[in-house]
C-alpha cells in the first residue's frame, strides 16, 4: 500500500536536496566515488564503516596496499572492490576533470563515469551524481 507523502515529507526532502546541492571538495568528492565503488549488494551501515576506514587511514592523501584495502573491504563482500578502490585512486585527476567538465550534463557525465570508472554502474553513478546536486536522474531501485 503507497502512503501519501506530506507536506512534511516534502520539506524534508528538500532539505536533503538541499544538502546535496551544497558544492563538495575534492575530497569529498573522491570519497563519494569509493561509496559508489562500494555500494553495490553491501549493506548500507558497512559501506558507511569502510568509508570511515578509508578516511581514518588517509587513503586519499598516502599510499595504501592492496592487502590494507582488501582487509578493509571485507566487510562490503567482494574484495575485487579493493583493486577498483586502488584504480580510482590512480586516474582520480582524470576523473575529477571529467566531472568539472561534463557537471552541466549529468546524463552525459553518468555514461562517462560507468565507463570510466571500474565498479560503478547506472545506479550507483546516479547515487553519486544526486550527491552532487544532480537532480534529473531517475535511480530506480527495488
Amino acid at each position: 500500500m503507497l502512503e501519501q507523502i506530506t507536506e512534511k515529507d516534502k520539506i524534508e526532502i528538500s532539505k536533503v536536496l538541499e544538502r546535496f546541492k551544497k558544492s563538495k571538495t575534492e575530497k569529498e568528492i573522491f570519497y563519494n566515488l569509493c561509496f559508489a565503488i562500494c555500494a553495490p549488494q553491501a549493506k548500507f551501515k558497512n559501506n558507511l564503516l569502510v568509508q570511515e576506514k578509508l578516511v581514518n587511514i588517509g587513503f586519499f592523501e598516502q599510499d595504501t596496499d592492496l592487502k590494507t584495502l582488501k582487509s578493509i573491504v571485507k566487510l562490503v563482500r567482494f574484495q575485487k572492490k579493493a583493486d577498483y578502490l586502488l584504480k580510482l585512486k590512480n586516474n582520480f585527476h582524470n576523473i575529477k576533470n571529467l566531472i568539472k567538465t561534463f557537471q552541466s550534463n549529468p546524463f552525459q557525465l553518468r555514461e562517462l563515469l560507468v565507463s570510466c570508472i571500474s565498479g560503478i554502474g547506472y545506479k550507483a553513478a546516479s547515487h553519486f551524481l544526486r550527491n552532487l546536486g544532480a537532480t534529473d536522474l531517475a535511480i530506480i531501485d527495488t
